[in-house]
């Protein structure tokens, strides 16, 4: 099969926010063989939320990369994609 690209996923750790950009982490994972990342998110447009890391799953991409993706970090972007204006099913 082809080999999955790696995605980069810009976030904020524990969501320690400024509004001078500092603190933005970009970290690149490529998804499983079934395409999972291996985190979930909480949050959303919809819910006036930001996108919060709720659950890093082990083993999987999300918790092997480095640095590690964390529960409580902020996704601001996915692949280039502005994820802070999705709702939470996106």
């Amino acid at each position: 099969g082809v080999p999955h690209p790696q995605i980069p996923v810009h976030h904020i750790p524990n969501g320690n926010s400024h509004p001078d950009g500092h603190g933005l982490v970009t970290i690149r994972m490529k998804p499983d063989e079934k395409g999972r990342f291996g985190f979930n998110v909480k949050g959303g447009a919809d819910q006036g939320m930001p996108i919060i890391v709720s659950r890093v799953a082990p083993n999987t991409p999300a918790d092997l990369v480095i640095p590690r993706l964390n529960e409580g970090d902020q996704v601001l972007f996915i692949n280039g994609r502005d994820v802070s204006q999705h709702t939470h099913e996106q």
